[in-house]
């Protein structure tokens, strides 16, 4: 990574090799490619040259320092060009800013990336459209909200989630952590209700087009292939697409957004959701074939011009026929839907590296002290919290909420040995339109909470 750069905000973001070398500089081999200053590149280095910062200090002290060092320039490049970043840049800015301040434990990072985090949150719908199907918790590519955000190859959405997911953990004290927290909640019960969509398989749903959002009749006719939601919005199962064919880049990102989310919320339901999609890859597909070289059932050749066929490989994915919505996956072993890509690799293993923690629900505590939080509807825009707590011994109450104010959010209560006790919170919505958040924690301890959403 570090010898793609040139020190200067420039570095090498792309390059295509299509033969082998020779080895010798001034032969027809040779490849030339133009470096580029871009901020979403210079972010991303500087996020993992961070990581390696920290992770390499005791094994390669020297690589460490060098890499924090890089690190620390990139940072700098790539905050000089964000310009009102919209969401895919704030959160590659926001996972480099943070990354930083755990290595670093300069509290300037901390503030740049909690700035960054109001961009993201500001870019997601939270409100309910007046569609068939109620969904919502989707992102805009900006805080201007005029286009929405959707990928066809390459995709990013993991990243809002995880800038997100990790300042909730590095950051539990901050005035906007119920902010940050309700945000991944409301986007990954988007893809959980866009999966019912998909039935019987539940992949998870390309996502949200709007038909005028482009004049070119190849994009407006397979925009509308898909479900109509209502109001010229459209739900895609596959992405709109022209040259490159194939959704494995974007369901695996959305997946690692999914397990993410599942491990911050504590669910095993978000949980199974994402293991559905590894085994829509492995075989629980429409043509009961694994798309995973060497693995599971049926696997095929995929396209390899230089390297082979290489046992644990993805290719871009199952694509669709022309402009309609529905799997279409060839014999053929052609580029570019068969044909084997780094990314929908490196979104399997972010999945596997996030997925076991999300498995097992948020932890009680070693001291007995059992609780569990419900809602109940109490009159129009008016909601009753009930934690139900047994235990024993002075404890301390405490509820945060998104879109929902709450009188006296610390309740401090002595529970008698054996009895149950019920605590009370009553709650206004806030914005009728939007769903509402709220955990409940006993201690101060964030870590042994429980959560409700709401419409």
């Amino acid at each position: 990574l570090h010898k793609t750069r040139f020190g200067d905000g420039y570095r090498v973001t792309w390059a295509t090799m299509d033969f082998w070398t020779d080895g010798i500089i001034g032969t027809p081999d040779d490849v030339t490619v133009l470096a580029q200053n871009a901020p979403f590149e210079n972010a991303l280095a500087a996020a993992a040259s961070a990581l390696a910062g920290r992770v390499l200090r005791q094994s390669d002290p020297l690589l460490a320092a060098y890499s924090l060092r890089v690190a620390e320039e990139d940072w700098r490049f790539a905050r000089e060009k964000f310009r009102n970043p919209g969401v895919e840049l704030a959160a590659a800015g926001a996972q480099a800013a943070l990354e930083l301040f755990k290595t670093t434990g300069n509290a300037d990072y901390a503030t740049n990336a909690v700035e960054l985090a109001a961009r993201i949150a500001a870019s997601q719908e939270r409100s309910r459209p007046n569609w068939t199907s109620a969904l919502t918790g989707f992102f805009y590519t900006s805080p201007a909200r005029t286009r929405l955000l959707h990928y066809f190859h390459r995709s990013h959405e993991q990243a809002p989630l995880r800038a997100l997911a990790d300042l909730c953990a590095a950051l539990p004290q901050h005035p906007d952590w119920m902010q940050w927290y309700s945000t991944v909640a409301l986007y990954s019960e988007y893809l959980r209700a866009a999966a019912r969509l998909t039935g019987p398989y539940a992949m998870l749903a390309a996502g949200i087009y709007r038909l005028g959002e482009s004049d070119d009749p190849n994009y407006r006719n397979q925009v509308q292939q898909g479900i109509p939601l209502g109001e010229d919005y459209y739900l895609r199962r596959f992405p709109v697409w022209s040259d490159f064919r194939g959704n494995l880049g974007v369901l695996l990102s959305q997946t690692d957004a999914l397990a993410l989310a599942a491990a911050l919320r504590g669910s095993s339901e978000l949980a199974n959701l994402a293991q559905t999609q590894l085994e829509w890859t492995l075989g629980r597909n429409p043509f009961v074939q694994s798309l995973m070289y060497g693995v599971g059932h049926n696997y095929g050749p995929q396209y390899t011009a230089m390297s082979g066929n290489m046992v644990g490989s993805l290719p871009v994915g199952i694509q669709t026929r022309g402009a309609e919505d529905q799997p279409y996956w060839p014999a053929s072993a052609c580029y570019n839907y068969a044909e084997t890509w780094v990314h929908p690799s490196g979104r399997w293993l972010a999945i596997l590296a996030d997925l076991p923690g999300a498995v097992v629900p948020v932890t009680r505590r070693a001291d007995a002290l059992e609780f569990e939080l419900s809602q109940a509807r109490t009159g129009p825009g008016q909601v009753q919290l009930t934690l139900t707590v047994q235990g024993q011994g002075m404890h301390q109450f405490s509820l945060r909420a998104a879109n929902l104010a709450v009188e006296n959010p610390v309740r401090a209560i002595r529970l008698p040995a054996g009895e149950r006790v019920a605590i009370n919170w009553l709650g206004t919505v806030i914005r009728p339109a939007e769903p509402w958040v709220a955990v409940a924690y006993p201690d101060d301890d964030l870590a042994n909470r429980q959560e409700v959403m709401g419409e």
